[in-house]
């Protein structure tokens, strides 16, 4: 897992020495569960990984640690980039791909798509130009739906100040 802007890597997870401050939550609401990540010293790409085996919890999600969060305006332009394996192939209609926040606005990325089982990687660009960020709707009952599209200030604003960047933990 890795942000990085136009010249150079912001953040980056390789999971080496373990979870490094990963935890699991909801796309929308990161603290609202406690479900227990599990790191895994082989079997990623390249060798260590996390994961969570509990995959009855609709829109669960990997909430990134501290170290991927606060003022990432250069990432306007960047990139986030993650590796992913579902156990089985999942063919996605407007699949929530990312959810970033900055306390009281949440963007979100869907972009249809159709996973394969086995490892995969995603490569999402931070802006409005190539990518149709949205707005997550308010309303909890609409989580999971679509919103009205993002400006470029807000995402602007919400990479200035970033307090949750969320990807999920189950496909």
């Amino acid at each position: 897992m890795r942000l990085a802007d136009a010249q150079t890597v912001v953040a980056q997870s390789n999971f080496s020495g373990g979870d490094e401050g990963w935890t699991v939550g909801t796309l929308f609401q990161p603290t609202s569960i406690s479900v227990p990540v599990q790191w895994r010293a082989n079997g990623g790409i390249p060798g260590a990984h996390i994961r969570t085996d509990i995959p009855a919890v609709p829109l669960l999600a990997f909430a990134a640690p501290a170290s991927f969060l606060g003022d990432r305006s250069s990432l306007y332009g960047g990139v986030i980039e993650y590796q992913i394996n579902p156990d089985v192939t999942v063919p996605m209609n407007d699949r929530m791909l990312v959810v970033i926040s900055s306390g009281n606005l949440n963007l979100q990325l869907m972009l249809p798509a159709s996973i394969s089982a086995g490892w995969g990687s995603a490569s999402l660009p931070f802006n409005t130009d190539t990518a149709p960020w949205e707005v997550t709707p308010t309303d909890p009952d609409r989580w999971g739906e679509h919103g009205v599209l993002a400006t470029e200030q807000q995402m602007r604003d919400v990479l200035s100040n970033l307090t949750s960047l969320r990807i999920p933990a189950v496909y």
